[in-house]
């Protein structure tokens, strides 16, 4: 039922625009086109991998270069990798299938490539090529978004102020190092690792349960030494309390 309920929506908002001599053109003709179905699915378990991982690797070295104006040395703690990853994934996909359509154009021509569409289009009932840009213009659009808030996103250790950009603000805030009121390890018993919480004076508590930047233990030694604040190891139940 939900199957074909889709399949109803897509028609309704993906149908098909032909002359009717392109609508006169037997689906059979398809058949001659079956070994670049064939081959459109062996390059794309090819590219996808290489695409999602040239598009991280661009995307990655973007954010690596970011540093908020703060006086050096800086420590920043960023968003790890697999979040870099998963903002790749869709640009990657996008890129694999652009690069697909664009083999076998080369391969088959302007005309015979516009066949080879719109008899694939035609067989499904809807105007899956239309579709399928407009999906994925949507979903690198939802990337984009998700790695420009990632990309300021972040802990940044300056000389003599913590800055901090929480994922999804627009603002950088700004606080000396005196103002930090307590640094805590909070044990989850749903988590493995403590969820590392800072306590801001006049500010809502910087926690990596809510953040992409998780601190190590070098990072998390560093902001001991330049607060001055031990760290402080609860439950959940007690930090509840704490805060409150």
């Amino acid at each position: 039922m939900l199957l074909g309920l889709l399949l109803f929506l897509f028609k309704k908002l993906l149908p098909l625009r032909y002359t009717p001599e392109q609508m006169g053109v037997p689906l059979t003709e398809l058949d001659k086109y079956k070994k670049y179905g064939l081959l459109s699915v062996g390059l794309f378990l090819v590219l996808m991998p290489l695409s999602i991982y040239a598009c991280f690797v661009v995307i990655h070295l973007m954010a690596e270069n970011y540093l908020p104006a703060v006086a050096a040395p800086v420590v920043a703690i960023r968003a790890n990798e697999g979040f870099w990853v998963v903002v790749a994934l869709f640009p990657g996909i996008f890129l694999a299938c652009s690069l697909i359509a664009l083999i076998l154009r080369l391969m088959l021509g302007a005309q015979r490539s516009a066949e080879y569409r719109m008899l694939s289009n035609r067989k499904l009932g809807v105007d899956a090529t239309r579709g399928q840009i407009l999906l994925g213009a949507l979903m690198v659009a939802g990337s984009a978004a998700l790695g420009y808030f990632g990309y300021h996103a972040g802990l940044f250790l300056g000389r003599d102020e913590l800055v901090v950009h929480r994922m999804w603000s627009l603002q950088e805030e700004r606080y000396a190092y005196d103002q930090v009121k307590a640094l805590r390890q909070v044990r989850n018993p749903e988590r493995e690792n403590p969820t590392f919480v800072i306590q801001v004076k006049g500010a809502p508590d910087w926690s990596e349960e809510q953040e992409v930047s998780h601190p190590d233990d070098a990072q998390i030694a560093l902001l001991v030494e330049r607060t001055g604040k031990r760290i402080v190891r609860a439950s959940g139940t007690c930090a509840a309390i704490a805060a409150f």
